[in-house]
């Protein structure tokens, strides 16, 4: 929507930049896992990318179709509108009048844009992408507001790894580090820093923001609460370091034998898995 335009510019318009920096070779696709409604991944396919979003929400993903597909001739030139904020809790409420206002889109029509090198999987990160097949097979992957998502940061990890090309793949991430209750490591930021290292990427850039960055509502142009959430999100560039030797699969594979090895030593142990930690390679 046009009142989301000051948050993409902040967070998505920086993505962007670092995949136009850093892969200049538009030949290899860019994963985005964790994409929601597919914004980011449209606006980067914009620039001639060949992008392929992910989510594990069957929701998003429909959604995601929808406004890909968007006809605007069938549409008879209309947005759809949308009351996002009428079901929030009734607390910190300045306004009672904003509760029902309204927001229109899409904002950028897709049938007013050149035909787009888009694609939408549906489903588990880490058991969609632990693929042989898939090695090297990316150039860049962006994650926006995702890597807090994961049952094990290494995972993560390792997967990306895995799956960037050899001597020039890039991750490029933003988002804070506020693991959810699935996590069973809980990193700081420079711990982290020194796991991606150890792992074999080279930061070409990293920082922590000094000013708030919305999650929700834009602070610059609406105050709705007197309490808000923001965050100081973490941005970061790392660089698959040529000539690094890593068998991620590998790695993967000994990850999961170990934590199914300490679940039979310990039964008192709450793994707090949803499901495999890694998808079997066979």
């Amino acid at each position: 929507t046009n009142k989301g335009t000051h948050l993409r510019a902040t967070l998505y318009s920086w993505c962007i930049r670092q995949v136009l920096q850093h892969q200049r070779n538009k030949t290899r696709a860019v994963l985005i896992p964790g994409a929601g409604l597919g914004r980011l991944a449209y606006d980067l396919g914009t620039y001639d990318y060949t992008v392929e979003a992910n989510d594990a929400s069957v929701c998003m993903a429909a959604a995601a179709h929808k406004l890909w597909h968007w006809n605007r001739t069938s549409a008879g030139n209309r947005t759809m509108k949308l009351h996002p904020y009428v079901l929030d809790y009734l607390v910190n409420e300045i306004d009672p009048k904003k509760r029902y206002d309204t927001v229109h889109f899409p904002d950028n029509h897709p049938s007013t844009q050149r035909r787009l090198n888009l694609s939408y999987t549906v489903g588990s990160f880490v058991e969609i992408y632990a693929s042989p097949s898939l090695k090297s097979y990316y150039g860049s992957v962006v994650t926006c507001f995702f890597v807090d998502t994961a049952s094990n940061i290494y995972e993560y990890a390792l997967l990306i790894w895995h799956l960037l090309e050899e001597e020039s793949g890039i991750w490029v991430n933003v988002g804070p580090l506020q693991w959810h209750s699935n996590a069973q490591l809980h990193p700081s930021a420079e711990e982290l820093r020194r796991i991606l290292e150890t792992l074999g990427f080279d930061i070409l850039h990293w920082s922590i923001d000094t000013k708030p960055v919305p999650y929700r509502n834009d602070l610059e142009t609406s105050v709705r609460y007197t309490k808000d959430e923001a965050y100081l999100p973490l941005r970061f560039v790392a660089k698959k370091r040529p000539g690094f030797k890593l068998d991620a699969m590998s790695c993967l594979r000994r990850m999961k034998q170990r934590v199914i090895s300490d679940a039979k030593e310990r039964p008192d142990l709450d793994i707090n898995m949803p499901g495999p930690l890694i998808h079997e390679i066979k």
